[in-house]
């Protein structure tokens, strides 16, 4: 649940492992160093429990020397990757047409936690809001959408076509599978 411009920044020296802390926390901890919400708090981190993306993570930027960055493009070349890609979807990446935004996965990811949890006061925190209230704008928003339910039946097909692709894909490139 980073801004797209918090991602985009991220150096290797960002990502704390569990290895980097003596296997303590079996967590992935990013660490942000100009975050949006700086104003709340100066130094702030996010944080990925799940261990099959944490050792993704690892083999792909484990090794990199601490000053790296992640993404060597700019914060506009990021944008018209992910509109490259919306349009090969057939997905509307415009927010004039309500469609799917760099902006939306902050929003898609306090929702894809609350379905799992409804655990509003936790999501805030782990999203890094102030204010609960920000968030249930953020829930009622994104969830009201239903991007995806109204897709055309071409464009739905293609997206789980993608998302049942993609982790195999990523496994095998990266020998996760071994």
């Amino acid at each position: 649940m980073l801004h797209p411009s918090e991602m985009v920044a991220l150096t290797s020296k960002d990502l704390v492992f569990p290895r980097d802390v003596g296997f303590d926390m079996p967590c992935l901890y990013i660490h942000l160093q100009n975050p949006k919400t700086a104003r709340f708090a100066r130094r702030q981190h996010g944080r990925i429990d799940d261990t099959q993306i944490i050792q993704l993570a690892e083999k792909i930027f484990g090794k990199l020397p601490v000053q790296c960055r992640l993404y060597s493009g700019s914060i506009s070349l990021f944008r018209k990757q992910w509109d490259a890609v919306m349009s090969l979807l057939g997905i509307p990446h415009r927010q004039s047409q309500r469609g799917a935004t760099p902006g939306t996965l902050r929003g898609s990811g306090a929702t894809f936690l609350y379905g799992r949890t409804e655990d509003i006061p936790w999501i805030a925190w782990r999203g890094r809001w102030a204010r609960v209230k920000t968030l249930e704008f953020y829930l009622q928003e994104v969830s009201a959408q239903l991007l995806l339910h109204e897709l055309p039946k071409r464009s739905k097909h293609l997206v789980e076509t993608f998302g049942n692709a993609a982790w195999p894909i990523l496994c095998t490139q990266w020998r996760l599978l071994e």
